[in-house]
């Protein structure tokens, strides 16, 4: 009887022996299958809409407002009554007043009216005349300096895509944090049909969960940050449209100040915003083709590594790099600036 009674009692405890282990085996490979969607989705996002962020980069206003853009709606009457009914009559208005305050000073510059040079009335009719065209066909004016930067970022966004498109695996498959934490001796192999020590069991169980720990929480800020990125573009570029939108509206009321040489500041100031917006497009694609460069490297580092430490290395690595993205996005406007001293 003792015997069978031994043999009993073995047999429950190799039983609960199993029953724990297979329960903290049970917790990992749960933990193990949340991993896989944070850190992929991450990667996914890190990898976003590149022929979409190279198409909006080289859209004109023109082709915004007449609804070639995604999810906008032909919206060229709407524009054109504005510009018709609200800002040209203005602009000719203050172009008129201009006009003749150019007149009057270049009169007082002869000598205070005792000598008369008519080449100054040429200068000036052939000055209003030249104001005049460009203030009548301001948008088409305006858009076609916007189409020179479209044109730049087209043609550097196909040469960025020969040089730099690389497609690459960009997801974890199933098994790879319980490799790599295997490979760094944090995870060691047991079997659970042996009598194993509850006290040790716990401890080593225990110290295995943390280690899980900074692993998620580090999928966890590279998904927002990654996301944050994503987000980030969109905002920038979409921001771009619509003040290349807003330029081109309003261009008659700064062009229209060409007609005076003391005020025709105003109007040098509003082409050289033009041109920072024009050669903003070329910026972005540039940052994001940078950007996207040295992803490929980063997820091809994420995918070869065998080591804990240098997973954690490389998942900051990518954080820190969306984080420049974000940066380098939002000062590519005043870089814009800056380079055409516009103010």
């Amino acid at each position: 009887m003792s015997i069978i009674g031994d043999t009993l009692t073995e047999t429950l405890i190799n039983i609960i022996n199993a029953m724990y282990m297979s329960v903290w085996h049970l917790v990992f490979s749960v933990i193990e299958v949340w991993l896989y969607p944070i850190y992929n989705s991450a990667l996914n996002d890190m990898r976003m809409g590149l022929d979409s962020v190279y198409q909006q980069t080289g859209i004109t206003p023109d082709e915004f407002i007449s609804g070639e853009m995604r999810y906008t709606p032909d919206m060229s009457d709407v524009f054109g009554a504005i510009m018709e009914n609200a800002i040209i009559p203005v602009a000719v208005f203050i172009f008129a007043f201009f006009v003749m305050a150019e007149l009057i000073q270049l009169i007082n510059n002869g000598n205070n009216h005792k000598e008369f040079d008519t080449g100054v009335f040429v200068k000036w009719t052939m000055k209003t005349i030249v104001a005049l065209l460009i203030i009548v066909n301001a948008n088409v004016f305006v858009n076609g300096l916007f189409s020179i930067g479209s044109f730049m970022a087209t043609s550097a966004v196909e040469t960025f895509t020969e040089i730099s498109h690389e497609e690459v695996h960009s997801e974890f498959e199933f098994g790879f944090f319980a490799r790599i934490m295997t490979a760094s001796g944090i995870v060691q192999e047991y079997d659970i049909t042996q009598p194993l020590d509850h006290a040790e069991a716990t401890v080593y169980y225990s110290s295995l969960l943390l280690s899980y720990i900074p692993l998620f929480i580090l999928g966890l800020l590279l998904r927002i940050v990654s996301f944050a990125a994503r987000l980030c573009v969109m905002i920038v570029v979409l921001n771009r449209i619509i003040e290349m939108v807003i330029y081109t509206v309003v261009a008659p009321l700064p062009l229209a100040t060409f007609a005076n040489s003391e005020f025709s500041q105003i109007g040098k100031n509003y082409l050289k915003n033009i041109g920072a917006l024009a050669l903003q497009g070329l910026l972005i694609a540039f940052i994001y083709t940078l950007y996207q460069m040295m992803v490929i490297m980063s997820i091809k580092e994420l995918m070869a590594v065998y080591d804990v430490a240098d997973f954690i290395t490389n998942v900051m690595f990518s954080i820190v790099l969306s984080i420049v993205l974000i940066i380098m996005l939002f000062k590519s406007s005043s870089i814009s600036k800056s380079i055409l001293n516009a103010s």
